[in-house]
């Protein structure tokens, strides 16, 4: 009853290391158990949802749930329209590479999308909803009834979010 989306910042290479911090009792130290670089991150959580989630589609060679992989800061990319998309193309075709053959690969649902965080019409954020939409229509649990109580619970949550944002 998922569809996730796995969120990678486009400004950072895939090969760069990441810092990841932890507390401990004696303050904040370096996590030496972290995943070490961006792709490890990615490899980390399609790898989790997998062996925590996934289940087979006897219809296709797709794994139940479905990953969406989005590219965001699309607009901190410093360069021009034209080779920000093969920048964009070459990134997700890196990850592609990374990952294929992997049998967590077949939860990715393709196109990759790549979003402009500062932009509220931005085409992509469309796309990436008609998409969430038509997976989620696609799935076995789609037209099933849910208990009033949650959607009480998200109604609340809404208005909660409404209000802490000063609305």
């Amino acid at each position: 009853r998922a569809i996730y989306l796995l969120v990678v910042d486009l400004s950072k290479d895939l090969d760069e290391k990441v810092k990841t911090i932890r507390q401990s009792r004696d303050g904040p130290k370096p996590d030496t158990a972290a995943p070490e670089k961006v792709k490890d991150y990615l490899d980390y959580w399609l790898n989790s949802i997998h062996t925590h989630a996934g289940k087979s589609s006897p219809e296709s060679e797709s794994l139940s749930p479905p990953v969406i992989i989005v590219g965001t800061h699309k607009d901190a990319l410093n360069v021009e329209k034209l080779k920000t998309d093969q920048y964009i193309n070459n990134y997700f075709r890196h990850i592609e590479k990374n990952f294929h053959g992997k049998i967590y690969f077949h939860h990715v649902h393709k196109p990759y999308i790549a979003v402009d965080n500062n932009s509220d019409d931005d085409q992509e954020l469309n796309e990436l909803k008609e998409t969430i939409v038509q997976l989620a229509e696609g799935q076995g649990f789609w037209g099933q009834e849910v208990p009033v109580k949650w959607l009480l619970l998200e109604k609340n949550l809404r208005g909660l979010k409404v209000k802490s944002q000063g609305g």
